[in-house]
């Protein structure tokens, strides 16, 4: 019984010196949150979840270049940045000289593709230079 009551008593001693460097703010929604659990075990109600919510259709903010006609005061830097986006919206990546093509959707762990290529893949590491 006298360990039980020395538990409790470090275990008071401990709350209080916590409260002494939160504000009341912070003690007022932690005390918030332990009641709303609380009312939740009470009642053995689960909690409300949001209705279903459906995405719109995907519609991308890059369309490919087709009807864009390059001068010559574009950069070469800036065909090649577009050929690369153009690619990606086609699901062909190429990376370290090596072209691959998914048909529906990219395939992130292709065991066929070395481990680095995969990485690159992963990390788009073409299109941070």
């Amino acid at each position: 019984m006298k360990q039980k009551v020395n538990k409790l008593i470090r275990r008071s001693y401990l709350f209080l010196v916590t409260l002494k460097y939160l504000t009341l703010k912070q003690i007022a929604n932690r005390s918030f949150k332990l009641l709303k659990k609380q009312f939740w075990k009470i009642t053995q109600k689960k909690a409300p979840f949001p209705k279903r919510s459906y995405l719109s259709k995907f519609t991308p903010l890059y369309f490919p270049s087709s009807g864009i006609t390059l001068n010559s005061s574009c950069i070469q830097n800036d065909i090649q940045e577009i050929e690369m986006a153009e690619n990606v919206i086609n699901n062909t990546f190429v990376f370290l000289n090596h072209q691959v093509y998914f048909k529906d959707s990219v395939n992130w762990h292709d065991q066929q593709l070395s481990q680095l290529w995969r990485f690159n893949l992963h990390y788009f590491l073409e299109f941070v230079q």
